[in-house]
This record gives structure tokens, sequence and C-alpha cells, in this order.
């Protein structure tokens, strides 16, 4: 399958309404400026379902040592700093803020928490 590469602003997605039937968001709500309008985009160009895989700390201290450890692999690249570490319940609250529904949602840890969200727009 030949997937395009398409760059966007960080703030509309640049396909028309319920363009995928998913769309998936892996671990990368972290690193947006604003997440809220991340979420409303999906929410926009989705048909059925989006998934969000991300990390879920579930205290201050945990976001702490997070932060470090995404901020450390990076060190050199040009990628972002992390900007939001929520816990799943945090996370659970920005979805119906933006007025999506949980359908299931999965916590696994391995070092850290991890969520998998699957969400109705």
């Amino acid at each position: 399958v030949k997937l395009p590469f398409v760059f966007w602003d960080g703030k509309t997605l640049p396909f028309p309404n319920q363009s995928f039937d998913i769309v998936l968001l892996s671990f990368i709500l972290h690193y947006c400026h604003y997440p809220e309008q991340v979420l409303k985009e999906a929410k926009r160009v989705a048909r059925t379902r989006i998934i969000i895989l991300e990390d879920t700390p579930e205290n201050f201290k945990e976001k702490i040592i997070l932060k470090g450890v995404v901020s450390w692999r990076h060190w050199g690249q040009k990628a972002p700093s992390p900007k939001w570490f929520l816990s799943a319940k945090e996370w659970q609250g920005l979805f119906e803020k933006t007025g999506l529904k949980i359908v299931s949602s999965h916590q696994f840890r391995s070092k850290i928490n991890h969520a998998i969200f699957v969400l109705r727009p």
C-alpha cells in the first residue's frame, strides 16, 4: 500500500470531512501544542473510529521521569519536546470535552503506564 506523506500546519488536517474509516494517533498527542485541536480534527476526518495510543503516567513523579526519558531519546534531533503527559483519566476527560465517545480502553505497563483508547467520533 502506497501512502502519501502529507505535511500539515498542526491545526487543520488537509482532508475533507469523514475521509477515513479509522484515524490512528500513536504516541503523538503529548507532543502537540494543542492536543484538543488535533482531537477535533481527528473527529472531523474519521468516519467510524479513532484509535489512540498514549503514555499515561499516573502521578507527578512518573510524569517528570517520562518527560526526561522522552527528551533524552530525542537529544540532538529536531524532534519537538513533549508538552503533555496526562493520566488515563485526564485523557478521557479531554476526549469527552471534544465530544468523542469512548468505545473501549486498555491500560498496559512497561516501565510506565500506557493506554489504547478506541473512540467513536
